[in-house]
This record gives C-alpha cells, structure tokens and sequence, in this order.
C-alpha cells in the first residue's frame, strides 16, 4: 500500500533540496501548482510515467519515492492515478513490470537481461518519451525481431530513435535494399540520407512504382537526373506523370522537350504544365496525332484552365 503522506514529503523535500518552488516544479513537469501542491499534500498522487520524470528531475531514485520492491500491478496503478489523471496511462499485461526494470532503463545498469526482455511493445512505447535515447535503442535492439514486424509500433517509436537505430530494427542482418528503405520512409519520412545514397548508387534497381513512392523524399536535381537516366525503361506513363508532378516546371518543361513522350503521357501531364508547352510538344514532337486526339487534348487543357 503506498503512503501518500510519506510520498508527498519526500517529494517537497527533494524540490527544497533543489531550490525549486512549486510553481516552477510544476512548469518542469508540465503540470498546475495545484497539481504539485496535491501530491506534496499527499492529497493525490502523480502517474507512474509522471513519477519517473519526477524522480530523474530531483536526482533521486524513484524507489525513494515508492518504497522497495515495489511492482506496478493493475491494483497499484489505480492507487498511482486515483482520479484517472493520467495523460499516458500504462496497460500492464498478466505479468507486471517490475520498478527496478524501470529504472534499469532509464539508468542503463540493468543486471537483469530477463527484466528488460519481458517488456511488452506497448510498454516500450510508453517508455520511449521518458528514457534518454541511448537507453531505448538498447531496449529496441533487444526487442528488434518483434518490432521489424510492428510498422504501428515502429511509427510511434521513430521520433525518439535515431536513423540507424531505426534502420537496425528494419534490415537486421541483411542487407539494404529499397524495401528497407520504403518501410523506414513510410514510418519516418523526415529520414532521408540513406534514401538519397541508395539512390545514388543503386538506381539501376529502382522500379517506377517505387521510385513513385520515394520521389516526395528526393531533391528535385536528383530526382531529375534520376528520371531522364530511366526515361526510356519507363512504360507506366501514369507513374511516370505522377514523378513529374513533383518537379520544378522548368524541369518538366526540359524533360518533355528533350525525351521521346507519348501522347498517354501528356494526357497525365497536362494538368500541371500551361498552354504553351502543350502547343510546343504537339507542333515539334508529335506531328502525327489524330484528330480525335487533338480534340481530346484541347478539352483538357481548356478544362484545366478554368
């Protein structure tokens, strides 16, 4: 049973020890005075994840805080929020996380392996905003079979490992490849320099359909120089259109006046390109379309001009 009492004291003792009043307590753990003045009150008690930072913020140990051998067991996580307060409340599954596991993670000095193996992937969620990085690329590494297969995981663990980390969960022991690449892109676009050298050094391997996927992610100049190396190899002309959406229109303009184009092709493309490059490619490039499809043509480019 936990001593509110005897917890709140500790807790006001240790913010004294740290020349914090209340209010600034609370900005640092974004909480309301009135929230601080509940628990030191022992009027209320902070949330598991709450008392963790609140631990690491005034240098103690949180069993300090909640007595030893202490284990977060769905009873005692009610005590922990009576009110339900919580903003991140921890689903424990049949075998409770033990306080000590905890702090082996937000410490690194576990000398239990087993304790950080039982983890559950929702608890390793729940940790990730609360541990420093380097503590939680650990835990991922051990957890990196289970995770690769979790893309919902992985998305909400992204912002909190670096690009390696996120990269040695993806590939574990195999190589690179580009649906690797795809996968880390899906979950975490803002990680783009293996994209850029993948695509550099393999794009001889890329397909249409994938690099119509990538191309969001890639500069414009190697996007271009990407698409005018494969130009020829392309047959979808509907993924190819779609790449030349996302370049700059005086790149469009250079790649329909120096490559070969279909007319299925400037039927995708003129939505994004004016009047006049359509005339130009019709009088220099394709002399040979029928009727029907000039008047086809000529429908959309007035339809996209309204």
């Amino acid at each position: 049973m936990l001593d509110s009492i005897l917890i709140g004291a500790t807790i006001a003792n240790y913010r004294k020890q740290q020349n914090l009043t209340q209010l600034e307590l609370a900005d640092y753990m974004h909480v309301t005075p009135q929230a601080v003045s509940k628990w030191e009150t022992g009027k209320s008690l902070p949330d598991i994840y709450t008392m963790i930072k609140l631990a690491k913020l005034l240098h103690i140990d949180i069993a300090m805080l909640l007595g030893e051998n202490t284990e977060l067991s769905d009873e005692l996580l009610h005590q922990f929020a009576p009110g339900q307060t919580t903003e991140m409340p921890l689903h424990t599954s049949a075998n409770s996380v033990q306080i000590d596991a905890i702090i082996a993670l937000e410490d690194e000095k576990s000398s239990s392996p087993d304790d950080l193996q039982a983890l559950t992937v929702a608890q390793i969620i729940q940790l990730a905003p609360l541990v420093d990085q380097e503590t939680l690329i650990h835990i991922t590494g051990l957890h990196a079979d289970s995770l690769a297969e979790n893309a919902k995981a992985l998305t909400e663990l992204a912002p909190f490992l670096t690009e390696d980390a996120l990269y040695a969960i993806v590939c574990g022991d195999d190589p690179l490849t580009i649906d690797h690449i795809l996968t880390v892109i899906r979950i975490a676009p803002y990680y783009d320099e293996r994209l850029h050298q993948y695509v550099n050094e393999h794009h001889h391997q890329i397909t249409i359909g994938q690099m119509s996927t990538i191309a969001p992610f890639i500069a414009p100049e190697q996007l271009q120089s990407f698409v005018t190396k494969h130009w020829q190899e392309y047959t979808n002309q509907q993924k190819l259109a779609e790449i030349l959406s996302l370049l700059p229109e005086q790149a469009v303009a250079e790649l329909l006046i120096t490559q070969e184009i279909t007319y299925e092709l400037l039927l995708f493309v003129i939505p994004f390109i004016d009047q006049a490059l359509v005339d130009h490619v019709i009088e220099h490039k394709m002399s040979t379309l029928q009727p029907e499809q000039l008047a086809i043509i000529r429908v959309l480019v007035n339809v996209n001009s309204l």
